[in-house]
């Protein structure tokens, strides 16, 4: 039999086919266990804490966004596992954008504090 493309003869769809198709929600997806990642989660608060003990607010905000990045994949994990350690994590967040990431001179004793925090909350999270 004769195939009129490539497509057609190994039976994938067609692009007009996948473009039509449902897209999926990035909401639905479960995530990563966060106990996979335990490690990508302590490390950059450790170094970030480190760097803030120096007064290095730039390599601290930028531990924090390398922290919040793999907190992202694993947000949804956590929450369900965690109920009360996943609000500590929140509120301690908050804290990390109050006294580090937007403020205009950075709070270095308090930021090291919600360092200290989220990096205890995620060590004693099951």
């Amino acid at each position: 039999a004769a195939f009129k493309s490539l497509s057609e003869a190994v039976n994938l769809p067609t692009a007009s086919a996948a473009q039509t198709a449902p897209k999926t929600e990035m909401a639905s997806v479960p995530g990563v266990d966060f106990r996979t990642k335990m490690t990508d989660l302590q490390k950059p608060l450790v170094e970030g804490g480190e760097a803030l003990e120096s007064g290095n607010f730039d390599r601290a905000k930028r531990e924090y966004a390398e922290w919040h990045e793999t907190w992202q994949s694993v947000e949804i994990s956590f929450q369900q596992a965690s109920p009360d350690a996943y609000d500590k994590m929140e509120q301690g967040m908050e804290q990390v954008d109050k006294t580090l990431v937007n403020a205009t001179t950075p709070d270095k004793e308090g930021a090291i504090a919600a360092f200290k925090s989220l990096k205890e909350t995620v060590a004693t999270a099951k």
